[in-house]
């Protein structure tokens, strides 16, 4: 560096140097820029791992979150109506079922099947079967809805509606098909 501020002085005072300039040492300024350039590589690398932490941290609490909630569950509804049910009782039994969204259509069984099921349901049984007769058994409504987490207040309302005698809301087990293995009550 000194050299240089010798020949600047030679350049400035008229004499010029009648010998070529040495080639730049590890000492010249002209080296600055790549030591800049390093550091700032190294600032790129960490800002990199930094933001890759950040993205790797972010999708592991995601995951986590989305792990730790509880998933939808089915929810089998029968409604189960009074003998002298009205027609009009009826269809408003229906409708609200059918504001809860449900996956599977509302379906409505007269006592004439509901016998035929319990036939069918209950056939090792014959000391049951002789009370399981259309004059017996109720005419009912049933469908099934999925929801992360079921509300009271959601289902209240139905029982709660003219011509209906009763009303059930389990959750299926896996093993028993599509017959109800929890009763959830909401304290109608």
């Amino acid at each position: 560096m000194g050299q240089r501020k010798h020949e600047r002085s030679r350049i400035t005072s008229g004499v010029t140097n009648p010998e070529p300039a040495p080639p730049p040492t590890a000492t010249d300024t002209d080296t600055a820029p790549a030591v800049k350039s390093r550091r700032g590589r190294t600032i790129l690398w960490i800002l990199a791992a930094a933001v890759a932490l950040g993205l790797v941290t972010g999708s592991a609490f995601g995951a986590g979150y989305l792990v730790g909630r509880p998933g939808k569950e089915e929810y089998k509804i029968s409604v189960y109506m009074k003998k002298d049910a009205t027609q009009a009782e009826k269809d408003a039994v229906r409708a609200a079922l059918e504001a809860l969204a449900p996956i599977e259509a509302v379906t409505f069984k007269t006592k004439e099947e509901a016998a035929a099921d319990a036939q069918e349901m209950f056939r090792d049984y014959p000391e049951t079967l002789e009370q399981m007769t259309a004059e017996n058994l109720p005419e009912s409504f049933n469908t099934t809805i999925t929801r992360r987490n079921l509300t009271c207040a959601e289902i209240r309302p139905i029982p709660a509606l003219a011509g209906v005698e009763t009303f059930f809301v389990g959750r299926p087990m896996p093993e028993s098909g599509d017959r109800p293995a929890a009763k959830i009550e909401c304290g109608t």
